[in-house]
């Protein structure tokens, strides 16, 4: 029963949350606004700095991401985790 439980807890924290780096492609290769885009590449990010705070990871997000940022109007946010 326990098993059970735990399936439905973890089946109920996923429910309604968007892939956003799967949104970020869809809007890209749909032609979507810059702003569209955008939006769902600052979610991914984000996303990825939560699931794990460190420095590291933020760097290599940056040197990933940065230029994408830029090509569509925005700066690479600061490090949040001061």
């Amino acid at each position: 029963m326990a098993n059970n439980i735990d399936k439905i807890k973890n089946q109920l924290k996923s429910i309604d949350k968007p892939n956003w780096f799967d949104e970020y492609n869809k809007r890209t290769f749909m032609n979507r606004p810059d702003a569209e885009i955008l939006f769902a590449a600052q979610e991914y990010v984000w996303s990825q700095i939560n699931l794990k705070p460190s420095l590291k990871k933020y760097e290599s997000l940056k040197l990933e991401w940065s230029d994408k940022f830029k090509l569509l109007g925005a700066d690479f946010p600061e490090y949040p985790y001061k």
